[in-house]
């Protein structure tokens, strides 16, 4: 398995008689497949987990899913490159995940590593308002957050990873690295006085941000090792952010959760590649929550949940009959989830007005 900066220093080592697979079919992916094309070389197709995406065609060339090459045989040499969020992952999760685990012995796995673009884009904003990285706590003149920069490789990449859309338009105005997209548009915003749910809060970055507008946040992480990050942050605004170790859901139970390294892709298992190393989450639905500690009013709800949008909506459709809290949530974990949560959310309440942006909805009334 090796890594490289940029698609470009693939391209110079590599013959071109050869067949490449690309892993992630985001923006990346497709600026990489055209590049590889216009150098020469064979894409056979595109592999990425979101469903939404199985069929597409890109560039000419189609898009499937890990299930489709269960029974995939090799017997050449083929290159399956890496792009775009895959990228963010350490060599060893790369390995062990289902779109990848079945070719890591047989061919040669390159990954091109897009958080070195998004760390010098980073350095460059912070350089233009003088913000200094070499302290424990960074200091973004509108918010603070621990230096997840210095702490390992793996936290440092998951942390940039939430940069492009997290940090660079809400903090920086900078819209040039978008990704998934950021969690405020038009009517979607947050404003003082808003109790505000932050589900899939990972390091914290969401509910720092919304700690310095809003009056609570409850952020939902079930990861043990993801919730010592956040607590981190938590510690940096101790009257605002309370953190919750559970997951929200359609129910109140246990569940199986994946435990991996990366700690941003972390999900409750539904699939047959979900599988390794796991461990014993408690899920609880919005509802049961919002009765159960006698929340007065939610305000805002942005939700991060690999996959487990549709049933955490499910979990809430009380509390979005009640009071109605704009809503940012992202739709691309699942092949129908632009529809599905629309369709979830309006029977809810059908006072609502949506909107789809980027890799979200976005919901008001």
């Amino acid at each position: 398995m090796q890594r490289i900066d940029n698609i470009e220093e693939f391209i110079r080592e590599i013959d071109k008689n050869i067949d490449i697979y690309i892993l992630g079919a985001g923006k990346d992916g497709e600026e990489c497949c055209r590049t590889l094309q216009i150098s020469g070389y064979n894409v056979k197709g595109f592999i990425d987990e979101d469903r939404k995406k199985r069929g597409r065609v890109i560039e000419g060339v189609s898009v499937a899913v890990p299930e489709d090459f269960i029974d995939f045989q090799i017997d050449k040499i083929i290159y399956f490159l890496c792009i775009g969020e895959i990228s963010f992952y350490s060599n060893e999760d790369i390995s062990s995940m289902g779109i990848c685990s079945w070719i890591k012995d047989k061919n040669k796995i390159v990954i091109v590593d897009k958080s070195e673009a998004i760390y010098r884009r980073f350095q460059w904003n912070c350089k233009q308002r003088n913000i200094n990285l070499s302290k424990e706590i960074i200091d973004l003149n509108t918010m603070v957050i621990p230096n997840f920069l210095k702490i390992s490789e793996t936290v440092r990449k998951v942390f940039l990873s939430e940069c492009h859309d997290l940090i660079f338009p809400a903090i920086f105005n900078d819209y040039s690295m978008i990704d998934e997209g950021p969690y405020e548009i038009n009517e979607v915003r947050l404003e003082q006085g808003d109790i505000v749910i932050d589900a899939g809060a990972n390091l914290g970055i969401f509910s720092a941000y919304a700690a310095n507008i809003s009056d609570k946040i409850y952020a939902f992480e079930p990861v043990p090792k993801t919730l010592e990050l956040l607590r981190m942050t938590q510690n940096l605004y101790q009257n605002k952010i309370k953190v919750i170790d559970k997951a929200l859901s359609d129910r109140t139970e246990i569940e199986n959760m994946t435990n991996l390294e990366y700690l941003g892709q972390n999900r409750i298992c539904r699939y047959d590649f979900d599988k390794g190393n796991t461990i014993i989450v408690n899920t609880i639905t919005l509802d049961n929550f919002i009765e159960q500690f006698s929340i007065p009013k939610v305000d805002f709800i942005k939700v991060d949940i690999e996959g487990e949008e549709r049933n955490m909506l499910i979990g809430a459709k009380e509390t979005l009959k009640k009071f109605a809290p704009k809503l940012a949530i992202c739709t691309y974990h699942m092949k129908d989830d632009p529809d599905i949560l629309e369709d979830i959310v309006l029977k809810a309440n059908s006072k609502y007005k949506i909107i789809h942006k980027y890799k979200k909805m976005f919901a008001y009334v």
